[in-house]
């Protein structure tokens, strides 16, 4: 066997085409040593990235030549869509390489890690609002996987308070990315809060450690994080940093000393002024053949200098010449936007496009993602701002000199005025008046400020809302319907922030029949949990501009419906939004013309989407807002219908208006392997006698990796049972967990749905004769069809489940009796603390019985999250569950892959 250095530098450039440099090399010697830094601090354009492939390659090395002590996945946060759906990208590629066995150094390791005969060695999910989450990341805790998600959707998921997760999911999410989990938080200059948050759960699971007696086997797995940043002002901890023989290195030598010339515009007295000169010196390179770049501090003026260069330019909104990159883009605008020529063009460093281009950026695109422009054009913001922004100019270093503009208007305040005030005296001892923007003199020259210059000219650090033990226990407790830290998760991630108040808006064809058709408010609130607003359906304004904006809308539309109702034969219409509060999922339908009454704070407002409202470029424009020529109940057909409106997987979901005949749906248009997830009956026209519904379905896998009860395919229990036993026990012994704790995960599977045999349960999957007595001999744990779920009568299987347990021997007798116990009682998110009150089988169990068995719940979870730590026992759940999940996909489709 080689060396780790010749096995990694064969497989690094194998991964990206590339020989390794110097700091690369060095740290992934720390990594295979198990060594991993607290922080990365490099200069921009010096690939940070890198460390996916750096962590992968040192990962494998272990698994073949040792005791593996790196986390098995990583999660690979930064708080930007754009760079998100850009690291993706590098991922794929690494996982596309892997599948042709063009490493065949990491394809061993890997599978050693990864279940007998599996064809997909390394699991890759994308967290950014559950969008394009396919689970791989969940599937199993043993296989590799690389999950690259923003802070809000990964640092939710992490703390228990996973926006848009039930309560079946929450634990198993914390504990699959608190535990055996390498956290890389890319640009960790941008949310203090975040670095404050994950400070506070190493701290809480390295106290967990100390005090712990039992249980190494979860703790010695904890969190691990490496902060990445290009600002050395945010360098902080361990840092690993350039060295003097890296700064040797020809690659290195090219790349800090880019050459980017700055110069100051200073003639503008005001900010209309500013951005007035900010679009003619743009247009003044329109017939240069060049890709300039422009950063708006504004997302209005941003819009605003957009359009003044295509009028300029006599472009068209179509126009790949000219692209808007705001945060207050729809996400599935902002997604095209992503694939389209333009953007190609600027992440492609040695691309020349053969007319000018321009792409106009706030500060969603500044940070991470990886464009190389020939010219920038910006105006003042703060200094770390400044240093991001001129890391996305001549990034590679090219023999050219790239131009930089920056118009500072007379009226600047707060950190851009600081920022201002430095960039002036810089100007003013070059010789030139010109500002060598190279990363090697902006290092020198912010090195040489003072503490009072770097605080007021660098963003300043919001006012933290720090979590404490006790945070972190009632988080914990993810059972609970309402809980008033879950609400302040925001806070926690983001900082106590006094800003304006947010409002989503986004379009669904759905949307229509709410009010209208489906009356009660708890169907909308199930309809939007099982098919929830993800971020590709929705753009994001401040309150007060979503007010106008909607107010605009309804005005157009009050005009329209005037205009029908006094035309002869017309008649008015009314058109209803839906309204979902983001903090607790309720939902409330009113008419467009009563949004100006509602309080929109941190509210998503669904439209239907046949009203319009939504510009070409993903934003919010009144001026297409019209009347639907149609409102009657039709059959939807999502699949092409609505593929470049509503932003979703389709292979994941479908939803139609399905009729009844003779008690028999008509599902004919509904595509192969599909299944029900929730269908609201719709009360009948008076015309029309034929029972119908508004029903969503769902991809079989996809529904089964949301949720093992949705799975929806005849399974026996018995079957069922042995399935997950062999799942479980296979991915325990690939984790090297203890004997004694492989036993138990063992015995805990192989129970876990044993409360489905009572006849309750089996009525509820249609497992019964004519007479509706239970079928006898063939107990059903999966059906391909189910009853209303208030024909339960509130039964929980899983109290059955254990109650069958506590009687059994093996059980009973076993040293890890508890554990089982909570593990059987917590597969579907219960028992955190304690099991819903009714969920008992009456007929079996009184209700002090149940009282008892539900305060034994609560007494376990307690000890045992004290044993285990917080993550720790919600990583053990999760093992049951990643089982649980492979067990429930149809034997015919039974795969460790997800639908892809």
């Amino acid at each position: 066997m080689s060396s780790s250095t010749e096995f990694f530098a064969k497989s690094f450039e194998a991964l990206t085409g590339f020989s390794p440099m110097a700091w690369q090399i060095r740290l992934h010697e720390r990594m295979v040593g198990g060594d991993i830094p607290e922080t990365l601090s490099l200069p921009t354009g010096l690939g940070k990235t890198s460390v996916i492939h750096i962590w992968l390659i040192a990962l494998c090395w272990q698994a073949q030549n040792g005791k593996i002590t790196l986390p098995r996945r990583m999660a690979y946060v930064v708080d930007r869509r754009t760079v998100v759906d850009q690291a993706t990208t590098i991922v794929e590629d690494i996982r596309r390489k892997l599948e042709k066995d063009a490493v065949p150094m990491l394809t061993e390791g890997l599978r050693r890690m990864s279940p007998a005969g599996a064809q997909t060695l390394l699991g890759v999910s994308t967290l950014r609002g559950e969008l394009a989450d396919n689970a791989e990341w969940r599937a199993d805790a043993a296989r590799p996987a690389i999950t690259i998600g923003t802070i809000d959707m990964t640092g939710s998921k992490l703390i228990f308070g996973g926006y848009g997760d039930g309560a079946n999911r929450r634990a198993m999410h914390a504990g699959l990315l608190g535990i055996d989990t390498l956290l890389v938080y890319d640009e960790a200059h941008l949310s203090p809060a975040f670095s404050a948050i994950l400070r506070s759960i190493r701290d809480e699971q390295c106290d967990e450690q100390q005090k712990e007696i039992a249980a190494p086997v979860t703790l010695n797995r904890r969190l691990r994080v490496m902060e990445m940043t290009a600002t050395a002002h945010s360098a902080s901890g361990d840092a690993f940093a350039l060295g003097a023989s890296d700064e040797t290195e020809a690659i290195v030598q090219t790349r800090v000393s880019a050459r980017k010339s700055m110069r100051l515009h200073t003639q503008p007295r005001n900010k209309r002024e500013a951005i007035s000169l900010i679009a003619k010196r743009a247009v003044e390179y329109k017939d240069a053949a060049v890709k300039t770049l422009i950063y708006i501090t504004s997302p209005d003026d941003a819009d605003r200098v957009a359009k003044d260069i295509k009028k300029e330019l006599r472009s068209k909104d179509d126009d790949d010449r000219v692209r808007l990159l705001t945060g207050q883009i729809r996400g599935h605008e902002r997604d095209k936007l992503a694939q389209s020529d333009l953007m190609r063009q600027f992440l492609n460093a040695d691309a020349k496009p053969p007319e000018s281009v321009y792409l106009v950026c706030t500060s969603a695109g500044e940070v991470g993602i990886d464009i190389d422009a020939d010219h920038m054009i910006c105006d003042v913001s703060s200094l770390d701002s400044m240093i991001q922004r001129l890391g996305r100019v001549n990034r590679r270093g090219k023999p050219r000199d790239a131009s930089v503009d920056v118009v500072i208007a007379g009226n600047e305040k707060g950190e851009s005025e600081a920022t201002a005030k430095l960039l002036q005296r810089w100007a003013a001892e070059s010789s030139t008046g010109v500002i060598d923007g190279s990363p090697k003199n902006i290092e020198a020259l912010v090195a040489a400020l003072t503490d009072e210059e770097r605080e007021n000219a660098f963003s300043q650090t919001p006012e933290l809302r720090l979590a404490t033990g006790i945070v972190f226990d009632h988080l914990s407790m993810t059972g609970l319907a309402k809980s008033a830290e879950r609400k302040l998760v925001p806070q926690y991630l983001r900082g106590i922030e006094e800003h304006e108040p947010e409002t989503a808006i986004a379009w669904r064809h759905e949307a229509r029949y709410f009010k209208k058709y489906v009356t009660n408010k708890r169907d909308v609130e199930r309809w939007f949990r099982a098919r929830p607003i993800r971020a590709a359906d929705r753009l994001t304004l401040p309150t007060r501009k979503a007010e106008a904006a909607l107010g605009a809308m309804a005005k157009r539309l009050d005009n329209e419906i005037e205009a029908l109702s006094t035309a002869e034969g017309g008649q008015a219409q009314r058109i209803f939004a839906t309204l979902i509060n983001q903090h607790d999922g309720s939902c409330k339908v009113v008419e467009i013309q009563e949004l100006s009454g509602c309080d929109l704070d941190f509210q998503t407002v669904v439209l239907p989407y046949n009203i319009g409202g939504l510009s070409s470029q993903g934003t919010f424009d009144a001026t297409t807002a019209r009347l639907p020529k149609d409102d009657a109940l039709e059959t939807l057909d999502v699949g092409i219908a609505s593929a470049n409106c509503d932003g979703e997987d389709l292979r994941r979901y479908v939803y139609v208006s399905a009729e009844e005949e003779g008690g028999e749906r008509i599902n004919a248009d509904i595509p192969t392997g599909f299944v029900e997830r929730i269908a609201i009956p719709i009360p009948k026209d008076a015309d029309d006698e034929t029972p119908k519904r508004l029903t969503l379905y769902q991809h079989r896998e996809a529904a089964a990796l949301d949720n093992p009860a949705y799975a929806a395919f005849r399974q026996t229990l018995t079957d069922h049972h042995a399935r997950i036993k062999a799942d479980m026990k296979d991915m325990a012994k690939r984790l090297y967990l203890p004997t004694e704790l492989q036993s138990a995960l063992a015995l805990a599977a192989e129970m876990h749905d044993c409360g489905k045999a009572v006849s309750t349960w089996q009525r509820y999957a249609r497992n019964v004769n004519p007479d509706g007595a239970p079928k006898p001999g063939e107990v059903l744990a999966k059906a391909e069809s189910y009853e209303h779920w208030r024909m339960l009568g509130g039964y929980r299987h899983e109290w059955g489940s254990v109650r069958t347990a506590e009687q059994t021997k093996v059980v009973a007798e076993h040293a890890e009796r508890d554990l089982i116990l909570h593990l059987i009682g917590a597969h579907h998110g219960r028992c955190r603390p304690d099991f819903p009150v009714d969920g008992h089988d009456k007929a079996q169990m009184t209700t002090a019985d149940a009282n008892r068995s539900n305060a034994d719940a609560a007494r376990r979870f307690d000890a045992l999250q004290r044993r285990f730590g917080r993550w720790g026992l919600a990583w053990l759940e999760a093992l049951v569950k990643c089982a649980d999940v492979k067990a429930s996909i149809p034997n015919e489709k039974k795969s460790d892959e997800t639908e892809r």
